[in-house]
């Protein structure tokens, strides 16, 4: 799709205001040179006495990344070129359930100049883990091979969210990711036991989502963006209902769907301004709803376009 105003987000968002980096003025202007991240500061907490963990990250400026680690002890690695945005930490208990808590108490525009920060967690193996951050600038990574994530809610003011596993995750259930200014991107392989609500805003910003492995119960997706597209690929198996919405006011909306599933499609499509592509997929219509039978289970997709082309196609 080429519209301007879709073209001119894109630009904006290739700006260099990073998910890492922001910048105030100070008394000369622009301090873009003070990037260095001479300030740091190292957590580390023994879990063997858990069996669960609770963590909540609440930082101002910083990228996170969250990967599995091995032994029985969290680590908690953050650096920043500024002293200020340096998290303090806090821990309780809770039975076998133990909480900790990252937190910047220091105010968002607190300094002048460029503000740069980046935050590694590593969490042991073997621990059931719900990860709670919300960031004002900074990209969430989380890598959840080897984690045993059991749900995940991710948001950010400005700054992308990815989430990726190439392995099975059998306590999944939910995740939750949003953005102000962001893309939203989330890959799953392999077999998701538990996995049944997904999800995914932004408000200026693309979603990509894609599901490759096996799926055990009925799984809600629903996704939106004001400006930006969205892409959501389900291929693999999946023995149950999936549910998935999908809405975009400006930008388009692809959806991918493996073969020998009923599909049930309702495209609500703003006239003159959007276009509904289904060509690959033998539809029958009635009214406003575009049906399909199959041997497998359902899929019941709603997609709502303002300004943009729709797409639903095979995925296999």
């Amino acid at each position: 799709m080429k519209k301007p105003i879709l073209f001119a987000t894109l630009i904006l968002l290739s700006i260099s205001l990073t998910a890492c980096t922001y910048w105030t003025n100070d008394d000369d202007g622009f301090d873009l040179l003070d990037s260095d991240l001479d300030e740091s500061i190292n957590f580390d907490k023994d879990l063997s006495s858990y069996e669960r963990i609770e963590i909540n990250i609440d930082l101002t400026v910083s990228s996170v990344d969250v990967e599995a680690i091995n032994g029985d002890t969290l680590k908690y690695e953050q650096k920043a070129n500024r002293e200020e945005l340096l998290a303090d930490f806090d821990f309780s208990d809770n039975g076998d359930t133990a909480v900790l808590t990252f937190k910047n108490d220091h105010g968002f525009k607190l300094t002048s100049g460029t503000q740069n920060s980046e935050t590694r967690i590593q969490i042991p193996k073997g621990v059931e883990v719900v990860f709670i951050s919300n960031l004002d600038v900074g990209d969430c990574e989380l890598i959840l091979n080897d984690v045993d994530m059991v749900e995940i809610d991710a948001s950010t003011n400005v700054g992308q969210i990815k989430i990726e596993s190439n392995d099975d995750l059998e306590v999944l259930s939910y995740i939750k990711a949003a953005s102000d200014v962001g893309d939203i991107t989330l890959n799953l392989e392999g077999t998701l036991e538990t996995l049944e609500d997904v999800n995914l805003s932004t408000n200026t910003g693309k979603i990509s989502a894609s599901f490759d492995g096996e799926l055990s119960e009925a799984l809600t997706i629903d996704s939106k963006t004001d400006v930006g597209e969205i892409t959501l690929n389900f291929s693999g198996k999946y023995k149950s209902q999936v549910t998935c919405k999908a809405e975009s006011s400006v930008g388009d909306v692809r959806i991918f769907v493996p073969k020998n599933h009923e599909v049930e499609l309702d495209a609500n499509m703003t006239e003159f301004t959007t276009s509904l592509e289904i060509s690959d997929i033998p539809f029958t219509k009635s009214k406003s709803t575009y049906k399909i039978d199959g041997d497998e289970s359902l899929f019941k997709i709603d997609m709502t376009v303002s300004v943009g082309d729709a797409t639903v196609k095979y995925s296999n």
